[in-house]
């Protein structure tokens, strides 16, 4: 009976265990749900970084409307005459546009970009554009860029693809 008893107590503390475990993991999958918009996205703009990279002649402040909102971003042309195919990238996270161009520029990184032109979005919330980064907004952004970039004069159909990037 006694030994009985005392396998019954092994038993019920390494389930007591078992379960405090899963208690953990469950309030921490909980805290990175309700917190995953303060740890995954983090808006800013960086006046310094916008103007500098707006002062130089290859690179233009661009701004569009879809629906409600207006998108800023930054498009940078190829200095090759003609037709040039368009990279759309799309920022946000810890940085911006402005700030990946500028970092592009200080590490000399242009030359293996003048083969394209570069539409860089920021993210809502980022760079000029105001509301808060989500699934649909950036899909919003994502449609609105690409009906942007058709309309370039300098884009071609016969040359747009679309290669996702993750």
């Amino acid at each position: 009976m006694r030994m009985q008893n005392a396998e019954c107590r092994n038993k019920c503390r390494a389930a007591r265990k078992v379960l405090g475990a899963l208690e953990t993991i469950a309030l921490i999958c909980i805290i990175f749900l309700v917190a995953q918009d303060f740890m995954l996205f983090h808006p800013n703009h960086t006046q310094g970084a916008w103007e500098a990279m707006t002062a130089r002649p290859d690179v233009e402040a661009v701004a569009f409307s879809a629906g409600k909102r207006t998108w800023h971003g930054l498009l940078r042309r190829s200095p090759l005459e003609g037709p040039q195919p368009l990279i759309i990238l799309f920022y946000g996270n810890a940085q911006n546009a402005a700030v990946f161009l500028r970092l592009l520029d200080n590490y000399g990184a242009w030359p293996y970009f003048n083969d394209y032109h570069c539409l860089i979005m920021d993210y809502a919330g980022y760079g000029l554009n105001g509301g808060r980064p989500s699934a649909n907004n950036m899909r919003e952004l994502a449609l609105a860029a690409y009906d942007y970039a058709a309309a370039l004069e300098r884009q071609t159909a016969a040359r747009r693809q679309l290669y996702p990037i993750h």
